[in-house]
């Protein structure tokens, strides 16, 4: 990711110095400044911290190229608009998926795993409520003149957040029957799940 490259050198930090401070290997952050592999959330966060950042900052904005639609960021004084890269945001969603996808299918979630997931789950949900709402805006009204929905064929990001759905979903069926715990702590987790029930009703 360009912009972890971009904060490292404003730091003026080496990337030995980023990879020591994020207790990773400075070939894994190399890998990861290329925009490389698939880090997952784990990862994101520890260079994040050492940063003095969120993982949301990683996500690259793109300016407007023609629009005159009302935005979440406008007000700004020279009037640009600026857009999130909902694909980029997707594909990660989707490496956060996918690696506790093979957690899962492992046999390897420990009750110290379903804590992290819980922990990483509620950070995400609030990132992607945040996101969904953002896109509901640029996505405009349906061709009927209705009210936008977030899960049509137009949106970006859904496909990802439905897979962060389900697997929420089966987590917290698994916590409640291997350790007797859910993921009903975190109301963030809660609101998504009872969107999904909305959205599949």
């Amino acid at each position: 990711m360009e912009r972890i490259r971009q904060l490292r050198k404003e730091r003026g930090l080496s990337q030995a110095k980023l990879a020591v401070m994020a207790d990773m290997d400075p070939a894994t952050l190399n890998r990861l400044e290329r925009g490389t592999g698939n880090p997952n959330l784990k990862t994101l966060e520890r260079v994040a911290d050492a940063l003095g950042v969120e993982v949301a900052d990683f996500f690259p904005k793109a300016p407007r190229r023609s629009s005159l639609e009302p935005s979440l960021l406008n007000g700004l004084e020279d009037e640009r608009r600026i857009v999130i890269d909902y694909a980029g945001c997707r594909d990660a969603l989707h490496g956060f998926c996918v690696h506790w996808e093979e957690v899962l299918k492992a046999g390897q979630l420990t009750h110290r795993s379903f804590q992290h997931f819980e922990a990483s789950a509620r950070s995400l949900s609030k990132l992607m409520r945040q996101l969904m709402g953002a896109e509901m805006v640029e996505l405009g009204r349906e061709e009927d003149g209705s009210e936008p929905t977030f899960y049509s064929e137009r949106s970006v990001l859904w496909s990802a957040i439905d897979c962060f759905i389900v697997l929420g979903i089966q987590m917290d069926r698994l916590g409640k029957e291997r350790f007797g715990e859910d993921l009903t702590s975190s109301a963030d987790v809660i609101e998504l799940r009872e969107y999904a029930q909305k959205k599949a009703s």
